[in-house]
């Protein structure tokens, strides 16, 4: 193009070009339009190709989101170090060498699968770099932070990075399980280790091979390992279509007209096949916190592994996978035929989610046979539905009543030997009372993703910090607060949230653990607009339907 650019320079006749920056062409644009009746789009800008980008390469995948949640932890318990302590020095240049090499594997086309293998060879070695630099700055930080809470006796130490208390299930050294509640919004919470197991939950847990009961469900499968019949005890509805299968492995012969690790062919569904050669299937645990059954396939030259997980502290349901693929030119789905009946589903997107058709009604329909999504999806009616939620997944397709998520591919260019490998990601099933609006969808996608970080103390008497601790909340669960950050210019601290369930919300209201001295709102590149009401500890805000805000506040 450069070569082009000056040949054309010479070539009497031609129209003149000039090379320029794209701010200037922005700014120009800007001016020749701004008195201009300009038609607005507004809904998403549907590519109708390159589907197959939402999967192909799936390491990839998993290690960009696993990367994006630990460099969020990374810059929040930094910031919070920051801030309790007067010497702690911020890793800035650390953070940012590690987010430059992350953002540079999110390049065209790696990111997207769509490289040859020498791509991803250099692509392995770099992502054991960007988590090793965020592990290092978590474990220093933690580390720092819990040596200075005070404990009658050795403990353990539970971090939150998520804004949404939480209750998590711990795993003890013994092996017991133990319930800790009410870990709070971007904090921590400190437990003594003689009280670890005090049983917290006295409820029926029954697992066999073939069914699975807790608080919430009834699950039964069938002798391929497939579900039969789930049934929400809560809410006393029949979770799947009467007649239909739920978890049912489809793989499908997966050749595209030309871009082979860009594209699905829309005939895809043509050449299907179930995965039934079920081999084993092992009770693995049935306690009254958490039942696991594990089930085993073959399909062709690769094994499937896969652990139900149900808990009776949530209604999740987790389906814990390992898969050695060994399959060319075959896409694996999962699928759930359930009881819902809805033409739109809401599928999660960057702050935010957006509704696509669930029918085939017209050529647009049709065309999305392949969408992508974040941490979720949803099929709702007025009073009930399911969510599909994933750890490392992106390629979701729900047509009618069938939830889908895409779990692998296995292209054979550009490079001959993509995702025949061993895999590891869960994906899991969340039906809930009312819409997704009305339900834990949101806290449950963000548990998933985000771990609970777990750190052994000693006893410390000495210490200034209380046993639990929450950094920052905010008063209404529709106002997620996705980043908190040094600030790249000063010592402030940068929250940026948004609103996620298409609400107006008046006097949000943001609470900090130390009084305020200076709030300001700012744009996405932390230029400060406007000065921003605060009192003691609190800012208080309104904010409109999926409106993004970011806050810089001194202490």
């Amino acid at each position: 193009m450069l070569e082009n650019y000056q040949a054309i320079k010479e070539i009497p006749g031609l129209p003149q070009v000039e090379m320029g920056r794209v701010e200037d062409y922005f700014e120009r644009l800007e001016e020749k339009i701004r008195d201009e009746n300009i038609p607005v789009w507004d809904d998403e800008l549907y590519f109708e190709l390159h589907r197959g980008t939402y999967t192909s390469q799936a390491f990839v995948k998993r290690e960009n989101r696993k990367s994006e949640v630990l460099y969020h932890n990374a810059e929040f318990l930094n910031s919070m170090a920051l801030k309790l302590f007067k010497d702690f020095e911020y890793p800035k240049n650390s953070l940012n060498d590690g987010w430059e090499l992350l953002l540079l594997n999110q390049f065209h086309d790696i990111l997207p699968g769509s490289s040859i293998r020498e791509v991803y060879e250099d692509t392995r070695r770099d992502f054991e770099k960007i988590k090793g630099i965020a592990n290092k700055e978590i474990e220093r930080a933690i580390s720092m932070i819990s040596k200075e809470i005070k404990s009658e006796e050795d403990s353990l130490v539970l971090f939150n990075t998520t804004p949404f208390e939480r209750d998590e299930i711990l795993e003890l050294e013994n092996g017991k399980k133990t319930l800790i509640r009410g870990i709070p919004s971007f904090g921590y919470k400190s437990i003594k280790v003689s009280n670890l197991e005090q049983k917290q939950i006295v409820e029926k847990m029954i697992v066999k091979e073939d069914y699975i009961e807790n608080r919430y469900y009834i699950i039964e499968f069938n002798e391929k390992g497939q579900i039969k019949r789930l049934y929400d005890k809560e809410n006393k509805r029949e979770v799947l279509e009467e007649g239909k299968l739920g978890n049912v492995l489809q793989a499908f012969e997966d050749k595209p007209y030309f871009f082979d690790a860009w594209d699905i062919s829309p005939y895809f569904n043509e050449k299907m096949k179930e995965v039934t050669d079920l081999i084993e299937v092992k009770v693995v645990e049935e306690n009254p916190l958490k039942g696991v059954l594990k089930f085993s396939w073959r399909f062709y030259d690769s094994i499937i592994e896969q652990k139900v997980i149900v808990y009776n502290h949530t209604r999740r349901i987790d389906f814990d996978t390992h898969v050695d693929w060994k399959e060319k030119q075959v896409l694996l789905k999962t699928a759930f035929p359930v009881n819902v009946r809805s033409t739109k589903a809401t599928y999660n997107i960057q702050f935010g989610n957006i509704e696509r058709s669930t029918t085939n009604n017209t050529s647009w329909d049709i065309a999305k046979f392949e969408v992508p999504a974040q941490k979720w999806a949803d099929l709702s009616e007025a009073n009930y539905g399911v969510s599909l939620l994933n750890d490392c997944k992106h390629g979701y397709d729900i047509k009618e009543n069938v939830m889908r998520l895409t779990l692998l591919r296995s292209p054979i260019e550009p490079d001959e030997t993509a995702d025949r490998t061993d895999h590891v990601f869960i994906y899991s099933l969340l039906p809930h009372a009312g819409t997704w609006r009305d339900s834990q969808v949101i806290q449950e996608a963000y548990k998933l993703n985000y771990p609970v970080i777990v750190k052994k103390i000693e006893k410390n008497q000495e210490g200034s910090f209380p046993d639990i601790f929450s950094f920052i909340k905010v008063n209404d669960s529709d106002v997620v607060i996705e980043t908190i950050k040094k600030a790249e210019d000063d010592n402030s601290i940068l929250v940026r949230l948004f609103e996620d369930k298409g609400s107006r919300k008046s006097k949000v209201e943001i609470e900090f653990f130390r009084s305020i001295k200076k709030a300001v709102e700012c744009n996405l590149i932390e230029e400060a607009e406007k000065e921003t009401a605060f009192k003691d500890n609190k800012i208080v805000f309104n904010i409109t339907p999926y409106e993004i805000k970011t806050f810089k506040v001194w202490f």
